[in-house]
């Protein structure tokens, strides 16, 4: 661990000595829990296995409700997680500040305008206000405007608002090439069941580019196919593949490019989730939310984001169409 990440954490952990005995008593409600609904476990299977039909049936009632009462009665050991949320925004800053003095720490709200110019969510969840942000991080990073969101949609009360979503981390930066159009890049692993409720329908024309290795990995479906051309070069296509491949295997990508940004939603990614079951002094979490942040903008190296190179679209200069069309061009 940085030193400097050890004296922040060192800091934090004395400005707030509750946490610890916070964490402790969460940690033995959690192993309580489960010892109690494991114990349950079998005493239904055995009433089962012993049991007439009518035993069996009230057995499986009754390991529901039993599910339910100890969950209630354990209900506490959510208090560190909850605590730890409303407390780290000390931590985070500091942290933060450390990489780039300009950025800013943001808790559990987003403007409107950043997630609808992404063009990946449908308006409803926008709308209506079920996007739940836990972290907003914004700032400049080599000379380029940067958003790291971890966001969820649904609230409590709406099945998880009918959707199969799961939290994950969404990355904003400025693309440094002029977008007229919209282009879209989808993880081909990632299962369309688990968004389709909360992110739009891909619409304009599927692009099929000259790298056979990239086509294995993403779809590519964009509204100006010489655009998406002058985007895809096969330079940047071999980064996109690296950064996708350095991700773990549940993580997967889903990329926009609209109104001179580019929007990297790492589906399943999550940061800064705290460890009940080590003393804070000891959690990992702290160094490793700090090398997650580094990771997440080296994303603007790998895909040199912080290059001026300017496009246009078709539609504007079609004196490169017939060079666009058919071949990618080397960056």
């Amino acid at each position: 661990m940085r030193p400097e990440i050890e004296n922040i954490q060192n800091e934090f952990v004395a400005q707030y000595p509750e946490l610890e005995l916070i964490r402790k008593k969460s940690y033995v409600y959690d192993i309580v829990c489960k010892v109690l609904i494991g114990v349950g476990v079998l005493v239904v299977f055995s009433c089962i296995i012993d049991g007439s039909g009518f035993y069996a049936f009230l057995s499986f009632f009754g390991l529901i409700a039993f599910a339910l009462l100890v969950h209630h009665l354990t209900i506490s050991r959510l208090d560190y997680e909850k605590y730890f949320n409303s407390k780290k925004s000390v931590f985070v800053e500091r942290v933060i500040k450390l990489i780039d003095s300009s950025f800013e720490y943001i808790p559990e709200t987003i403007p409107y305008e950043d997630l609808h110019n992404t063009e990946l969510f449908k308006e409803k969840w926008l709308k209506e206000g079920k996007v739940n942000v836990r972290d907003y991080i914004k700032g400049t990073y080599r000379g380029v405007q940067t958003s790291i969101v971890e966001l969820n949609f649904g609230q409590k009360g709406d099945v998880q608002a009918g959707t199969n979503f799961k939290p994950s981390l969404l990355f904003i930066a400025d693309f440094n090439k002029k977008i007229l159009a919209n282009t879209f890049v989808e993880d081909k692993t990632l299962e369309r069941d688990q968004i389709n409720n909360v992110m739009k329908g891909l619409k304009g024309e599927n692009i099929v580019l000259e790298n056979p290795e990239f086509e294995v990995l993403f779809r590519t479906i964009s509204t100006d196919e010489v655009e998406a051309r002058y985007i895809f070069s096969y330079s940047f296509m071999e980064r996109l593949m690296e950064f996708k491949l350095s991700l773990k295997e549940k993580e997967k990508v889903y990329v926009s490019f609209s109104k001179s940004k580019v929007s990297i939603l790492i589906y399943e990614k999550t940061i800064f989730e705290p460890n009940i079951s080590k003393s804070i002094l000891e959690d990992d979490s702290f160094s490793k939310f700090y090398t997650d942040i580094l990771s997440i903008l080296e994303i603007i190296d790998v895909l040199r984001l912080n290059e001026n190179i300017w496009i246009q679209s078709a539609a504007h200069h079609s004196l490169y169409e017939d060079k666009a069309i058919g071949a990618s061009c080397n960056s």
